[in-house]
């Protein structure tokens, strides 16, 4: 059933990318813990998850005191080694890679969202983990169509000034006389603002 309602009006033409995109829309943490949030949850499980995200921020910011510091300092460093332009590039690189290797370490050690996701996530009996699973894909939906509002903006950009120019040399004509490209997106998404 759930496979049904992802799948598009294409029928055999439905190459499944529609579903693997609703898969691949990561949905915000912040925005994930408000889904979560919004459900139906017992008493015990809204202190249990309380509980998890209590001693997820303890390793955060004990994480956050031990290391970012030392963070900052690397990226810094790896800036500035990058900003030199140093001749031998090879030489720029033996340089890098350590730091670079110290950078990621780091970050690998920090403490990740997905975890305490997962733990919120195994509260859940099923009808709660199937809400909660609509309830994302409906912040996927408004992600993925923000997404195409911001690619078709874009697109809608006027030509430039310049552009503009060369072509009225070329034609003799203003753009503006022939309908020249506007930043209005199109009629078919007017009202999605």
């Amino acid at each position: 059933m759930a496979d049904e309602a992802v799948r598009s009006n294409l029928g055999m033409l439905d190459t499944g990318a529609r579903r693997r995109a609703s898969r691949q829309t990561v949905v915000p943490a912040q925005a994930w813990f408000e889904a979560f949030r919004e459900l139906d949850l017992t008493e015990a499980q809204r202190s249990e998850a309380e509980e998890r995200a209590d001693a997820f921020r303890k390793r955060v910011e004990t994480f956050r005191k031990r290391s970012q510091q030392r963070l900052r300092d690397l990226n810094r460093q790896i800036r500035r080694l990058e900003a030199s332009g140093a001749a031998d590039e090879e030489a720029l690189l033996l340089e890098l890679r350590p730091l670079k290797d110290e950078r990621d370490r780091l970050q690998a050690e920090s403490p990740k969202a997905t975890e305490l996701q997962l733990a919120c996530w195994k509260l859940l009996g099923s009808a709660q983990q199937d809400d909660l699973r609509q309830r994302l894909e409906v912040i996927r939906s408004e992600l993925r169509r923000k997404e195409a509002i911001k690619r078709l903006r874009e697109q809608a950009t006027p030509i430039s000034q310049p552009m503009e120019e060369a072509g009225q040399a070329m034609s003799g004509d203003s753009m503006s006389e022939t309908g020249g490209a506007t930043d209005r997106l199109p009629a078919s998404l007017d009202g999605f603002e």
